[in-house]
């Protein structure tokens, strides 16, 4: 006879076993969605519709009207913060005023700062589909997902769904014949379709919607201090300490040495992702273009014979690379964009950063935060913590727009420059002197 302490422990076993059985699934470990998520994120992000509604509305603005308009009221606020200033003497007052536009550009930038730091529409994207995608999709949805955005069809359904801001406000198809059937197929026609359309667009808005305005409640709250007489003096007091007598703070020296650092890691970012990503050149139509331009120049050619007219259309690949290597020295003439960066760089650090941040910065770029930071690399505790800082949201504005702005601006009067320099030694008269001192110096009867 089975004793009572016996049978509780078969009873016990037999219901672990049955739990074992019914459930199996929760004991096996839930297969990580991280690489599933990166890669839909990664396919998907940039079709999101909220992207081309940002750039209708950046686009919508008259920019130099806007920006004038603004400069004015800054203007005023410095002017009126300065006159009830009770800590600067009259020179140091004197100083500040005789460089009212540079204390204007500091506030402008301080704006852009703030408004850069509350309302982040890409960041707000990246977080609500890498949220969604990983809350909401099981791993083989997200594979198929994954396979299905990775094919014409779906790169066409995103196209239509991307585009869709722009249908609204005109009311006017914009979208080919295959891009509204990839999109009826999957999304109207497939549950996984409807699934994916609700996440992507209305979840996701929805997120967009709230971070919004949570964001612009805060954006207003930072605004209406900054115009407050008592930091717009700390602003002013802070430029002409470091500004006045330059040579007592030493800040030359340190920004010079931020700059070094940060054109180092740049230049390690830019190394990286050429050695991933870069492709050698296909310069087939670029030759078969300069052939055109030798052809058109031998009709002129009064110099040359038939036999060395013939020698030098054999030779169009080395005539093709005498020609590139003059544009190449051209562009390194006329596009300096090594000494644009540093001359920027070295102008924003000094304007626009204090000496106490310009130590911080330096400080944490030689952490493993900073270097993350600097290489565009996610997922660092350190690098979105700094970035959050007011410090890290300055020292970002002029990397990420700052720079860029100044570049953009830099490289459209070079590219006028180039195109016209690289016109001129394409005509006619002057590729036939290129092809005259080539045949000239390689021609044997």
């Amino acid at each position: 006879m089975i004793n009572e302490t016996t049978m509780k422990q078969k009873l016990f076993k037999l219901l672990m076993m049955t739990t074992i059985i019914l459930t199996g699934s929760t004991f096996i470990p839930a297969q990580d969605k991280t690489e599933f998520v990166k890669k839909l994120v990664g396919l998907t992000e940039s079709s999101h519709p909220s992207i081309l509604e940002k750039m209708m509305t950046e686009n919508s603005v008259d920019t130099k009207k806007y920006e004038a308009e603004e400069r004015r009221d800054y203007a005023g606020f410095v002017s009126d913060a300065l006159n009830q200033n009770n800590q600067l003497n009259t020179e140091q007052k004197a100083f500040a005023r005789k460089n009212l536009e540079k204390l204007v550009d500091r506030a402008a930038f301080e704006i852009l700062v703030i408004q850069d730091r509350n309302i982040n529409s890409i960041k707000w994207l990246d977080e609500s589909l890498n949220q969604n995608y990983s809350a909401k999709f099981t791993v083989t949805e997200l594979n198929s997902l994954i396979e299905y955005f990775g094919k014409d069809e779906g790169k066409n359904t995103l196209n239509y769904i991307a585009t869709s801001p722009e249908r609204q406000k005109s009311g006017e198809p914009n979208y080919s014949r295959e891009e509204f059937l990839a999109y009826n197929d999957f999304v109207i026609k497939t549950p996984l379709g409807g699934k994916f359309f609700k996440i992507f667009v209305t979840d996701v808005q929805a997120d967009l919607t709230a971070k919004f305005l949570a964001g612009n409640k805060q954006m207003r709250a930072e605004m209406n201090k900054f115009y407050e007489n008592v930091s717009l003096n700390q602003l002013i007091n802070q430029f002409v300490t470091e500004n006045s007598e330059p040579t007592k703070t030493d800040k030359s020296k340190m920004v010079n040495e931020l700059v070094e650092t940060v054109i180092r890691l740049n230049n390690k970012r830019r190394g990286d992702f050429d050695s991933k990503h870069g492709k050698k050149f296909d310069d087939t139509v670029l030759r078969a273009n300069n052939a055109e331009i030798f052809n058109e120049a031998l009709k002129e050619n009064k110099s040359l014979n038939a036999d060395q007219m013939a020698f030098a259309k054999a030779n169009y690949d080395k005539l093709h690379d005498i020609l590139e290597a003059k544009k190449d020295a051209l562009a390194k003439k006329i596009i300096t964009d090594d000494v644009w960066e540093k001359d920027d760089l070295t102008m924003l650090f000094t304007n626009y950063l204090s000496i106490d941040e310009i130590k911080n910065i330096s400080a944490f770029l030689q952490t493993s935060g900073g270097t993350d930071l600097m290489m565009n690399k996610k997922g660092n505790p350190e690098s979105d913590n700094f970035s959050a800082t007011i410090t890290g949201s300055r020292f970002l504005m002029i990397l990420n727009k700052e720079v860029l702005k100044l570049f953009n601006l830099k490289m459209n009067e070079a590219i006028d420059k180039y195109t016209e320099a690289t016109f001129k030694i394409t005509v006619p008269t002057e590729i036939n002197k290129m092809i005259n001192e080539f045949v000239a110096s390689n021609y044997k009867k």
